[in-house]
């Protein structure tokens, strides 16, 4: 809602502090090269006081917008921090009620394990993309920024840039996209495990009688097993697509300098700590799109197990016991019917003296 949009507000003030630092560091570093005011002849001493009160004052800017920044981003993750656990506990409360409403049909296809993996893990999936949604749009937007200072900075030589950022693209999609697969099979043997052990611990008395405690626990160690292999294969893949990250910053800036110095550039200092900065600031945003890619597409896993289960069919109920009128959830709509006059008693005995289909609206 208006705190998740404030969120974005404050999202874009950040990065605006943030991008507006090198450009600071850059007008500072240029007033430095021309020498020490403190050396100037007396003559020049007037004009001089206002160079180092100019100087004085990109320091105090700088400072001010790495404050900015901090600020802003504090608000930022508080608020839509917030607005993610809020999703969860609503998701949380709607999974909860909706079991209540289940009807038998449906109940059969929903194991223990499966729900309780939808509170614990598909819940907190969405809580999470929740908390990156802004920092996708972000990203792009640092980056492009961030490259159009660079070729301010250097010029075309900043195009050897996005060339090898471009290049590790495919290879980071692939290792995003696999991390994906593994963490939906690592859901599903959640799945297994937690309704392994629902129903070992609901069972406890036979277990116990029948001494049958030993091939329990194998099953549970085993679905436990099966789970942690596809954890390992995840995090094996994210730290693969970090080292890509890594690896394609270095690839960066050797890129752009050494095109810049070959095509009969000087790097001067004001250049040079301008031009790393700039690269400073494309190394959060190159870590948080994979991620923010990452968490999306766990997200949508998510959404669409929760999405089957609160399409699952319903229990019907009563809307108006006088004109015996009855309202159920059936195909993922809903529909009402009347009931006969003699119709008495439970729901279980009254579904079956339900009227013909045609008289349903």
């Amino acid at each position: 809602g208006a705190r998740f949009l404030a969120g974005g507000v404050f999202r874009l003030l950040s990065d605006a502090s943030q991008l507006g630092t090198p450009v600071l560091l850059n007008l500072l570093l240029e007033y430095l090269q021309q020498g020490d005011a403190l050396a100037a002849p007396d003559e020049e001493k007037e004009s001089e006081k206002g160079t180092l009160a100019y100087g004085i004052g990109l320091a105090l800017l700088l400072f001010t917008s790495q404050l900015a920044q901090s600020l802003f981003d504090n608000q930022y993750f508080w608020r839509v921090l917030r607005s993610g656990i809020q999703a969860r506990a609503v998701l949380c409360s709607q999974v909860s009620a909706k079991v209540l409403r289940l009807s038998h049909g449906a109940r059969a296809t929903q194991s223990t394990g499966r729900l309780n993996a939808l509170i614990a893990a598909d819940a907190e999936a969405i809580e999470l993309c929740i908390g990156t949604l802004h920092l996708v749009w972000s990203a792009l937007l640092r980056i492009c920024v961030a490259l159009f200072l660079l070729y301010l900075q250097l010029g075309p030589s900043a195009f050897s840039a996005v060339a090898a950022m471009v290049l590790l693209i495919p290879l980071q999609t692939s290792l995003v996209m696999r991390s994906a697969r593994a963490q939906k099979r690592s859901l599903q043997h959640t799945d297994e495990r937690v309704r392994a052990l629902s129903e070992a611990v609901g069972s406890i008395t036979t277990l116990k009688c029948y001494a049958w405690e030993g091939p329990a626990l194998a099953r549970v160690l085993g679905c436990r097993e099966s789970e942690l292999e596809w954890l390992r294969v995840r995090v094996v893949l994210n730290a693969l697509n970090f080292a890509m990250i890594s690896l394609n910053l270095t690839m960066m800036a050797a890129s752009t300098f050494t095109t810049f110095t070959l095509t009969g550039g000087v790097l001067d200092a004001s250049k040079t700590f301008t031009s790393i900065a700039l690269f400073g600031n494309l190394q959060g945003p190159l870590f948080l799109v994979p991620q923010a890619v990452s968490q999306l597409v766990s997200a949508r896993v998510s959404v669409r197990r929760l999405d089957e289960l609160l399409q699952a069919e319903e229990l019907p109920t009563f809307i108006d016991e006088e004109e015996r009128v009855a309202t159920w959830s059936e195909g993922g709509g809903e529909r009402r019917g009347y009931l006969p006059p003699s119709a008495s008693g439970e729901w279980e005995s009254l579904s079956e003296q339900l009227p013909p289909p045609a008289w349903r609206w």
